[in-house]
């Protein structure tokens, strides 16, 4: 097959262009074919991005039959590569594909991160009384394992070869192929090298994920954060970690945002995290997959948590479910995790270089010695 059908529930963007290597999947002679179906997925069809390009092989797909009839058209001699999630939503979709899955992948950059424990997440809920927040909790653990049994029962199930970053052990049937992260991929082309427009003046980066404005809360029908209260919270903190380290903070602006002055005046620059971070002295982010970049460079980290965050309400579980995960991070690390509402003076932690390494080889480095783009290549016998 020399063909590939990417099904997803994100629009076209130049960063899943760059991350799925369309373009140069495209030089090599296979067709790419892009069916974008968030209109069709509850919880994708509420979130609207602002970066998104058209190509002459993307589609938009409306309508379970418009699949149904691409699919019989297009699909039969060609990989067909899922970024859906798994669940409710989906069902209509992945019983459409059944006939498919001995054609079906998927890349998945983001499944081998650390697992928050659920027991750690429940037991909070109990010691804070807060029973509202356990009761959603057990309805989505109980949502979930329903679905796991109807999925089951349907013979459906995510695709069985799985590219992931890092060293992820699947359960199943599910056959795993390790990758590097695409960042690790940026990392090796070399941060140095590139422009990113702030001299030869020591700064710390914010590596930022647009929380107020992000459309995953959305999709999870979590409560968003307050923009007002967050971006006043963090310039406030920022004022303080410049009068403290002596120089500016930069913030390295996330691929969807489109700020105005939401940072104080302070320079924020998008596209460019890779050189940032390489150039940086400290870099402050929360709970991001750009933070990879610290670790690959050995750089001093400290992740920025606030009270909206550890004690957000039952409806905001996806702000908590940050916080949680910015104490596993800092576990793990051994890095700085700093509370802006507390006022405490700025310490951040060294470097733990052993750890840093441990993450890396766990999380960022794929297993093989070739570049990912050959890996998928020869798993898929596309050569």
């Amino acid at each position: 097959m020399k063909k590939i059908i990417f099904i997803s529930h994100d629009p076209l963007t130049d960063t899943i262009k760059k991350n799925y290597y369309l373009e140069r999947f495209r030089g090599d002679g296979i067709e790419i074919e892009y069916w974008c179906v968030r209109r069709m997925v509850k919880y994708a069809n509420i979130a609207v991005l602002n970066n998104e390009i058209r190509e002459d092989y993307f589609e938009e797909i409306t309508h379970l039959d418009q699949l149904k009839r691409l699919l019989e058209e297009r699909a039969k001699d060609a990989w067909i590569c899922i970024e859906l999630w798994f669940n409710w939503d989906t069902i209509p979709v992945f019983l459409l594909l059944k006939q498919y899955r001995k054609q079906l992948f998927t890349i998945d950059w983001y499944s081998n991160v650390p697992v928050i424990s659920v027991r750690k997440k429940l037991l909070d809920d109990i010691k804070t009384f807060s029973f509202l927040k356990l009761y959603k909790a057990g309805v989505r653990v109980v949502s979930r394992k329903v679905f796991n049994i109807y999925a089951k029962w349907l013979d459906i199930c995510p695709p069985a070869i799985l590219f992931v970053a890092g060293d992820k052990q699947a359960g199943g049937e599910r056959r795993v192929i390790s990758l590097n992260h695409h960042d690790f991929d940026i990392f090796q082309e070399g941060g140095l090298s590139q422009d990113a427009a702030v001299g030869e003046q020591k700064y710390a980066v914010f590596l930022d994920v647009m929380l107020p404005y992000h459309p995953d809360f959305k999709r999870l029908h979590s409560d968003m954060l307050n923009a007002e209260v967050y971006y006043q919270k963090l310039n406030k903190f920022f004022d303080k970690a410049e009068a403290k380290l002596g120089m500016p903070v930069i913030i390295a602006a996330h691929p969807k945002s489109s700020y105005k002055d939401e940072f104080n005046g302070r320079t924020v620059i998008k596209g460019k995290t890779n050189a940032l971070v390489a150039r940086s002295t400290v870099v402050f982010t929360h709970q991001s997959i750009s933070m990879f970049y610290a670790i690959l460079y050995r750089k001093q980290l400290a992740l920025l948590t606030m009270n909206d965050f550890k004690f957000a309400g039952a409806n905001s579980f996806a702000v908590q479910i940050i916080h949680y995960m910015m104490e596993l991070y800092a576990q793990i690390l051994d890095c700085s995790l700093i509370n802006i509402d507390e006022e405490k003076e700025l310490v951040l932690r060294e470097v733990d270089t052993a750890r840093y390494e441990r993450f890396e080889k766990t999380y960022i480095r794929g297993k093989s010695d070739k570049q990912n783009y050959d890996v998928i290549k020869d798993t898929l016998q596309l050569n």
